[in-house]
Order: C-alpha cells, then structure tokens, then sequence
C-alpha cells in the first residue's frame, strides 16, 4: 500500500492534469473537481484554483469575474437601504 504524502506531484497525471480524489475530513482546501466549473478546462498542476463558499465549485481565479457575474444570485442577497 503507497503511503500517503503531502507532495503535491501526486496529485497529477505525467502530463500535468489533476487526478480526481475523494476529499477526506483531514484535506482543507482540498480540489476533488478536475475541472473548472466555469471554463470547463481541466485543471493543470500550476493553475490558480480557487473554491467557492457559496457554491462549493471550483474555478480558475481568472474566471472569477464571469462566474460572479452568472452565479449572483446564489453569491449574494438584496439589501434595500
């Protein structure tokens, strides 16, 4: 049985594509998307992943501004003032 590490290298496929992995209550912050939920691209060894709270997707933070503005709704509340 291959021991568990904190090396990021094997979370990746030899081309550099995320492996998918079931999340386990130990890994904060942990992706188990291998695809961003905006773009549809597959998220690659170096990309800027962020998860979203209000959703639980995750994104390219470079796709964060065309997800906010489609997923408004859900992101945010009305006030009146």
């Amino acid at each position: 049985m291959k021991e568990e590490t904190n090396n990021d290298s094997e979370n990746f496929d030899e081309e550099g594509f995320f492996i998918e992995q079931e999340e386990s209550e130990n890994d904060v912050g942990y992706c188990t998307s291998a695809v961003c939920a905006m773009c549809g691209y597959r998220f690659e060894k170096y990309d800027d992943v962020i998860m979203v709270k209000g959703t639980g997707d995750a994104i390219h933070r470079d796709c964060w501004m065309d997800y906010s503005d489609e997923n408004m709704g859900e992101l945010t509340r009305e006030v009146r003032i």
